[in-house]
């Protein structure tokens, strides 16, 4: 379907409005000010509904997206993704993987993460291994599903200091859960993060984020080995902390650990001791 979408993206909405319908042809590419989207390679053509749109991908799909402003920005991602079997999904962006994660339901789930975007063109690659599911009368490569792709601006673009800084979430966590205010995650007992300093010098930022505990339990949190905080949380309301931190230029490596062995709640798999809540980068104090 051939389509073009001007309108802004308003509140917190994170569906694309706008979107006058026509003839199927060639897709071109949809405008999200101040970015340029366009699903390319590996992608099936715009399917709609209920207020919906979507593309089903194969093995491995192309996103083009298109920084229009001069200097370098960072940028919100937010979409749906489905799949109809259980199946690992690798995101790349410009080549460097970003993120693995696995899905095991039949059901949308919401991803919501940021990059930094330099100005130009930026690839972002959605990739898998395993087959397709097989269901009669189709033809399609049915390999994962992405819903209501959106970009916007990010609000660390207010923060000029922070720009050349990046933050990963990477071993001990389980998947990130969202409504339309937060994000956050569980762990076990250990969950790990890194932040890139991308400048030649060092950095002295914070990290805002909030703490909620599933019982009684220390928690400390530590930076390249060194502990920063060391507390005793109770569940209850989350507890707001905000973190300087000293970054010196490349990785920085930071643990959230408890020395309490996790618990497990009634209908729920997982063993959980703490949540991290809206982890991110903002001025030092």
């Amino acid at each position: 379907m051939r389509y073009v979408c001007l309108s802004l993206l308003v509140l917190s909405s994170l569906f694309l409005k706008g979107c006058g319908g026509g003839s199927k042809s060639e897709p071109i590419p949809n405008l999200v000010e101040p970015f340029l989207v366009e699903f390319q390679d590996g992608w099936s053509a715009l399917e709609t509904g209920d207020g919906h749109e979507w593309h089903w991908g194969g093995a491995r799909n192309s996103i083009a997206l298109s920084n229009e402003l001069p200097e370098a920005q960072v940028a919100t991602i937010s979409y749906d993704v489905l799949s109809l079997n259980e199946r690992s999904l690798r995101v790349y962006q410009d080549g460097q993987i970003l993120f693995t994660e696995i899905l095991d339901t039949k059901a949308w789930e919401r991803r919501q993460f940021r990059i930094r975007m330099e100005p130009g063109v930026s690839p972002l690659v959605f990739e898998t291994d395993e087959p397709s599911v097989v269901t009669a009368g189709e033809t399609r490569d049915l390999r994962v599903c992405i819903r209501d792709f959106s970009i916007r601006l990010s609000e660390e673009n207010a923060v000029p200091s922070v720009f050349q800084v990046k933050l990963q979430f990477d071993d001990g966590w389980y998947a990130e859960e969202l409504d339309d205010l937060h994000s956050w995650r569980w762990a076990e007992s250990r969950g790990l993060f890194h932040v890139v300093n991308e400048t030649e010098v060092a950095k002295t930022v914070a990290l805002s984020f909030g703490v909620r505990t599933i019982d009684r339990r220390l928690l400390e949190f530590l930076a390249n080995g060194t502990s920063l905080l060391s507390e005793e949380f109770v569940p209850g309301q989350w507890i707001q902390l905000r973190q300087n931190v000293n970054l010196a230029p490349g990785v920085n490596r930071f643990v959230f650990e408890t020395p309490s062995a996790g618990t497990k709640m009634p209908g729920d798999e997982r063993t959980l001791s703490f949540c991290i809540q809206d982890l991110k980068i903002v001025p030092a104090l």
